[in-house]
């Protein structure tokens, strides 16, 4: 690393003489390896002087660090012309006469330079101020402040001096990117008397010099400004353009400005300027071979393919539609330990101090957007060591990759920083511009910086400073009110301290939140580094809180544990909130993360005030009897039909003695029957139990022997299914006695229920393969629907349903339809599975309001995303979505008014949370599940229960009037999944723990990342399958991935059932279009890629399919997944065997 924080790029040709050997060596060859030895080594003085390098001198001990140690590596590549020089070769010859050894007699390769109009990296800044002219982001500055004021005039005239001394500070540059030069030019130098002045205006009058832009077609691009405070001293301000000065000409300006201010000679009485030759060509590095500029940029492909192209950093505020490059910066000291912690790292592994506060800022970043898969951009340097005394430009940037695995430690990390920083440096001749281009497009790079949105510098100023006449000011720099990312860490060494500048869009962060971002990233640097050997990263709950308040929210929280819950409002929330009168919208820290008031406990709802969805059924059979209530193919039922067969439905089950609570099992299929024989349930009472009918005959019995007290079914031949387990109600048998004219409608009352009566029991999945019964009440479904905050459902409305009447979304369809007064649209299974048989649905019923999977979903956005145009609100969930599918839904002219994510498990009724998808979401590249509704509690707890910090990981726990009462006839799994909220005031109410892990953003919304239990030990190792299968997912070849974990005899397989990706139409040379096809997978390259990305123990089995199965509820059929992939995996299984044997391992796989 250079002092301007880049990596230095001294790899020039070197020159060499080639004569006789002395004892194996010429003279030529150990002088021009000498030469790079030392240019490695910053030491270009004693290389001109000619110092001899001793035999025994060591690299490592005589000052090199990694990356000096790589620089120089790669340029023994070019001396030796060997591409298969080893970059690790100091390594193992740290000796210099170890070193010659190893190299033997080289060849010397002479360099050439090329000149044309623009350097890379002048054409890239260029091209950058063309995108933002006027804006302060390229420039670069030098604050001095010195005790006395220095004598101005001579000061000017140093300056003019200097000014021709530099070629770059003559030159100009014009349109389209053309730089010419101009002679005897002055530096405009402004002298301000500022005595007695308050230091806000002298602030100002420094915040405005370096803020106002430069005319880039008038030399010379750097100017200066002296603010004179009488006593107290002056400042000094040098402000430059970066296309004529980056950080590392700072230090050869403060040196020639100090000489020529002193009124010193030239060094050697050189009189011409130094660098680039001039005119309207400017100088190019030697450029590398076509073939080796190829195979760079493929590498850089390969290295990044897959990679984020955003990352969910957690801004308060909403993203702009374009990019805004106004900045804030947030400072300050580095802790002395957690500073002392990071060099004492790289000393003990050999590193320099920029690998490990890159380590550092990973885990920061790590911390606050829960994110592994994370792309850096860093500057490098690309001087050559003939141009070591130019002023000038040399800098590009290098996109660093890097991932953290599960049991990686600090130590190890930083490890890692050094192989992809050497990776990175040896393909550093590809320019950045050309890194990006070759990359496929991502979604919403308008709003951001391409590839890398975040970005690390590193610099030790320590000795950096200036001396005009016997005051010595070190240098400082300003802030621009700009910066090129979102988050730009900036790590600045002066001496004994160490300072850290959190450079942040203000158009994303306020500046509280890039506050608390900046000490959340510190304290879990402390943390990692504190102990660089222990595991990451970290588990929830072991970062101390920074801040006073975060440590007494904590303690509080703490303290939860040990007091009665009814003493929990002024322990957690503070005296302001008296229970039972929370007011509504408001928010509260609670242990340093925000709880919005709704999520605490509220009065429990009055009978008097509670109206059951059964009851405004009835309601709109009164007033719009005429009006249509369900639409089932050719069938059609108005309110009034459809609240009379309900009231037949309830005579019968009340004549046949059932009671209030009582559960009736209703094996029909999806259908108005459906529905007339559920609210019929619902008026005589009792609760019902759809049950799938086109699951396995055993199951059907099972559930309805276990569960059910009656039955209620469509015909007889159904009724033979159950008729010896329950008494059974045939609905066939009650149309018939119908139509015969016999009436069935009782002129009782019917009965009265109440809101925590069960209104349903639904099945679902258990982990030890026995379905388990939850009891949801009526209260939760009339929290659900009809008039819920996220959505209203009026008697304009046409409501689909498509869901299978087994599974909790149909609770939403059917009652949020009919219960609101809408028309109930039911289709079949086989429709629903058809993207242009849905599409047709959707268009003839004018549907308004739909519910999909997010399986359902992408299949419809693939194969027909103009079927949704038509829709007033689109909900979708289930499942994670997936970003590139939704930016082609929104990228449609005609889309849904709303999209709106819907999160919840069926023990909190359908829906726990729900967002309004919109396109910011997509340009930050993350879909939030959103925040509860009405009444609904949230909370992402740690292992401990408490309450983790916004922006960390911890597990989702839910509750509030949609809660289910729990499992029926199971109270030790009810008692494990339902427990006490410790958070409710007056105590009683319970949480859920959904098993789903979450961080909560700075807007309130919560943000999934996939399940706790989704982890399995593959090889002793912890692996959590979300991480594999976003790697599979990302290959270009692969189109879908479901990843699980699979019981071997030698412990747990990991196994990626795989869909390949189709290749686009193409257009022929005749102008004929290809149809868009499907290719074999090539299992064994995509084993591979993925090889270049996973550790062993995480590599998966590949397991090739045509399409991933989905189940009646429209999600991913586990079950079918792991039958089909059961044969291919043990093929796949036996082929590795076999490799292993020959290769003598046992960690081959495809």
């Amino acid at each position: 690393m250079n002092g301007a924080g880049a990596a230095d790029g001294r790899i020039g040709s070197v020159a060499g003489g080639s004569g006789g050997r002395d004892a194996g060596m010429t003279a030529g060859w150990r002088a021009a390896v000498a030469g790079i030895w030392r240019a490695g080594l910053g030491c270009g003085a004693d290389a001109e002087a000619g110092v001899p390098v001793r035999d025994d001198a060591d690299f490592f001990a005589e000052g090199g660090d990694s990356v000096a140690a790589v620089e120089t590596a790669i340029a023994l590549r070019e001396l030796t012309g060997s591409d298969d020089l080893a970059l690790d070769i100091l390594y193992d010859h740290p000796e210099f006469g170890r070193l010659l050894a190893a190299l033997g007699a080289g060849r010397v390769v002479p360099g050439q330079d090329e000149f044309r109009e623009l350097t890379p990296a002048e054409e890239h800044l260029w091209v950058a101020e063309q995108r933002h002219p006027g804006t302060p982001i390229h420039h670069i500055d030098a604050r001095y402040r010195f005790a006395r004021s220095p004598n101005v005039p001579r000061l000017i005239a140093a300056l003019d001096e200097v000014a021709g001394r530099y070629a770059a500070l003559q030159r100009g540059f014009a349109a389209p990117g053309r730089a010419f030069e101009v002679s005897g030019v002055s530096v405009p130098v402004r002298w301000v008397d500022a005595q007695g002045v308050p230091d806000a205006v002298v602030r100002t009058l420094l915040d405005d010099e370096i803020r106002t832009p430069f005319d880039l077609a008038h030399p010379p691009l750097l100017r200066a400004l002296v603010v004179d405070r009488g006593e107290v001293g002056a400042e000094l301000l040098l402000t430059a353009h970066h296309l004529v000065c980056d950080t590392a000409s700072l230090a050869l300006l403060e040196g020639e400005l100090q000489r020529r201010y002193a009124g010193a000679p030239d060094p050697g009485g050189r009189s011409k300027p130094l660098g680039a030759p001039s005119g309207p060509f400017a100088a190019r590095p030697a450029a590398p071979s076509v073939a080796d500029s190829a195979a760079a940029l493929a590498s850089w492909r390969a290295t990044l393919a897959g990679c984020p192209r955003a990352i969910a950093l957690p801004h308060d505020l909403p993203r702009p539609g374009t990019l805004d490059v106004a900045g804030g910066v947030h400072r300050m000291v580095v802790p002395a330990g957690a500073s002392a912690a990071l060099h004492a790292v790289a000393a003990d592994e050999r590193l320099s101090p920029f690998m490990t506060w890159v380590a550092g800022y990973l885990v920061g970043l790590a911390a606050v957007t829960g994110e592994r898969d994370l792309v850096v951009a860093v500057p490098v340097s690309t001087r050559r060591p003939e141009q070591r005394y130019e002023v000038g430009t040399f800098v590009d940037t290098l996109p660093l990759r890097l991932t953290l695995t599960p049991g990686l430690t600090a130590r190890a990390l930083a490890r890692r920083v050094r192989r992809v920083v050497a990776e990175a440096l040896a393909r550093r001749h590809v320019p950045f511009r050309r890194i990006v281009a070759a990359l496929p497009p991502a979604p919403g790079e308008q709003s951001r910086a391409p590839l890398a949105q975040v970005g690390l510098t590193y610099v030790d100023t320590s000795e950096r400073g200036l001396r005009l006449g016997r005051s010595w000011a070190g240098r400082t720099s300003m802030p621009t009110g700009g910066t090129k990312y979102e988050l730009l860490w900036a790590v600045t060494r002066r001496g004994d301290r160490t300072i850290a500048e959190l450079e942040y869009r203000t158009g994303l962060f306020s500046e509280q939140a890039a506050a608390d971002l900046h000490a959340r990233m510190m304290t879990a640097i402390e943390a990692a580094f504190a102990d660089p050997d222990i595991e990451l990263p970290l588990p929830a709950g072991v970062l101390p809180r920074r801040s006073a308040r975060r440590r007494t929210m904590g303690d509080r929280a703490a303290r939860i544990e040990a007091v009665p819950p009814r003493a929990v409002d002024a322990i957690g929330l503070g005296s302001n909130v008296e229970a039972g009168k929370t007011p509504r919208g408001e928010t509260f820290g609670l242990a340093g993360g925000f709880v919005d008031a709704r999520r605490m406990a509220s009065p429990v709802v009055e009978d008097a005030e509670y109206v059951p969805v059964h009851e405004l059924v009835r309601r709109h059979a009164r007033e719009r009897p005429d009006a249509i209530a369900i639409r089932h193919r050719e069938r059609e039922l108005t309110y009034r039909e459809l609240d009379e067969q309900a009231a037949e439905v309830a005579a019968g089950l009340r004549a046949a003695g059932l009671r209030r609570g009582a559960v009736v099992a209703v094996p029909i299929g999806r259908g108005a029957d459906l529905v007339i024989a559920c609210l019929g349930v619902l008026h005589a009472g009792c609760a019902y139990l759809p049950v799938d009918v086109r699951q396995p005959t055993a199951r059907t019995r099972s559930i309805v022997r276990a569960t059910a007290q009656a039955a209620l079914v469509a015909d007889e031949t159904t009724a033979a299914l159950v008729v010896d387990l329950v008494p059974v109600l045939c609905l066939e048998l009650l149309a018939e006695r119908r139509r015969s004219g016999a009436r069935t409608v009782p002129s009782a009352t019917p009965v009265r229920v109440h809101g925590d009566d069960i209104a349903y029991v639904m099945s679902t999945s258990g982990s030890t393969g026995t379905p388990k019964a939850v009891m949801v009440p009526h209260r939760a479904i009339s929290r659900l629907v009809p008039h819920a905050e996220y959505l209203r459902i009026g008697v304009e409305d046409r409501v689909a349903q498509l869901c299978n009447p087994a599974f909790d979304a149909s609770t939403f369809e059917i009652w949020g339809a009919l219960s609101g007064g809408a028309t109930l649209v039911i289709e079949d299974a086989d429709v629903v599975l058809s993207p242009t048989r849905l599409r047709a649905f959707l268009a003839e019923q004018r549907i308004t309001v739909l519910w999909l999977t997010t399986t359902l979903l992408n299949q419809v956005i693939d194969v027909a995303p103009d079927a949704l145009g038509r829709l007033r609100v689109l909900l979708a969930g289930g499942e994670p979505h997936d970003l590139r599918r939704l930016e082609k839904l929104f990228a449609r002219g005609r889309r849904p008014a709303r999209v709106v994510n819907g999160y919840g498990p069926t023990e909190n009724t359908t829906f726990s949370t729900t967002h309004d998808i919109t396109p910011d979401n997509l340009r930050a590249g993350v879909v939030p599940i959103g925040r509860p509704f009405g009444d609904g509690t949230a909370y992402a707890l740690d292992p401990r229960g408490l309450p983790v910090a916004a922006g960390e990981e911890g597990e989702l726990y839910v509750g509030g009037e949609g809660l289910a009462h729990g499992y029926l006839n199971s109270p030790a799994a009810t008692a494990a999944a339902f427990v006490p909220d410790p958070f409710d005031p007056r105590g009683g109410r319970r949480l859920y723990r959904t098993g789903d892990r979450v961080r909560q953003l700075p807007c309130g919304s919560f943000q999934f990342l996939g399940r706790r239990d989704h982890q399995v030990k593959a090889k002793g190792v912890r692996v959590e399958l979300g991480e594999v299968e976003a790697v599979v997912r990302r290959q270009p070849t692969v189109a879908d991935t479901v990843v699980f974990g699979r019981p071997t005899d030698n412990g747990t397989e990991i196994v990626a059932c795989v869909t390949p990706a189709p290749v686009p139409a193409v257009i022929g040379a005749g102008g004929g279009v290809a149809a868009p096809s499907v290719p074999a997978l090539d299992v064994a390259a995509l084993g591979e890629r993925l090889r270049l990305e996973l550790p062993e123990y995480m590599l998966p089995t590949l397991v090739p399919l045509d399409r991933i199965p989905i189940d009646a509820e429209g999600k991913v059929d586990r079950a079918a997944l792991e039958a089909a992939a059961r044969p291919k995996a043990e093929a796949s299984r036996r082929t590795s065997l076999t490799a292993a044997q020959v290769l003598v391992t046992n960690d081959v796989k495809w």
